[in-house]
């Protein structure tokens, strides 16, 4: 076999592992970790925090790790308070928006993750998400599929 013809069954390879990583999809991102318990909560009282929880599958809550929060956003950021880019998870899950970083945080004492996301004022609901990464900690890496937080 050419190393040409070599070179392109690699990048065959390299192409069909690639399209199996979705950004969108929810799931384990490890094989061989057991999954756990991904919960996300939220506390709001002039701003909202955001609370993740990682168990393991019996119960024990997640010893080490990190979690990236994420939110559904609808296109970039323009400054303008009118206007605001934060959107249901709705929006990002049928295509019109994507999930945007909003900080990356430790595993506590008690598996939690919290994150002050700040005052919201204008939007009355944001799509929420998170990405844990087990790092070998005992429970797979997961995307969950996000949750809405309304503000009444």
């Amino acid at each position: 076999m050419s190393r040409r013809m070599i070179g392109r069954i690699n990048l065959l390879v390299l192409l069909v592992g690639i399209s199996g990583c979705s950004d969108s999809a929810a799931g384990p991102d490890e094989e061989n970790a057991p999954l756990g318990h991904y919960d996300l909560d939220f506390t709001f009282d002039r701003e909202l925090v955001l609370i993740a929880t990682v168990r393991q599958a019996n119960g024990d809550v997640a010893q080490s790790g990190s979690v990236t929060f994420q939110y559904c956003s609808k296109g970039p950021p323009r400054d303008d308070i009118t206007d605001p880019d934060e959107s249901a998870m709705a929006v990002c899950a049928g295509g019109a928006g994507s999930w945007a970083y909003v900080g990356i945080v430790p595993i506590g004492s008690g598996g939690e993750a919290r994150f002050n996301f700040g005052a919201v004022t204008v939007v009355t609901v944001i799509g929420f998400r998170y990405k844990y990464d087990g790092a070998g900690g005992g429970v797979a890496s997961f995307t969950t599929a996000g949750e809405d937080w309304h503000r009444f």
